[in-house]
């Protein structure tokens, strides 16, 4: 699918780095029989809800992108799982963009 072969460097970065943090999660258990594209709409979801906080402002809060990510990745696909799991990769996810922003 390859939402991000147009993406400037910055863009493509972030969606590399929120990319890991959702595969390596596989909010579905769908690996390793999935191919590598699999959450890939989910998180160009994920990075287009980012772009709304560019680096000069606050990033979301916690617990909304925490509810985002919960309701992209595994709420529309009836697959519900705890809020303290979206927490926890909401947090990885802030992290690890950071560390690309740095």
């Amino acid at each position: 699918m390859n939402l991000y072969l147009s993406a400037s460097i910055p863009q493509l970065e972030t969606f590399l780095a929120v990319k890991k943090v959702i595969d390596e999660w596989d909010p579905l258990h769908l690996f390793p029989c999935a191919p590598l594209d699999e959450y890939e709409h989910e998180v160009h979801l994920i990075c287009k809800r980012l772009e709304g906080c560019p680096p000069w402002r606050d990033p979301p809060a916690l617990d909304e992108l925490a509810g985002f990510i919960g309701y992209v990745c595994c709420e529309c696909n009836h697959y519900d799982r705890s809020w303290a799991v979206y927490r926890a990769v909401a947090d990885k996810v802030i992290h690890a963009v950071k560390n690309v922003s740095a």
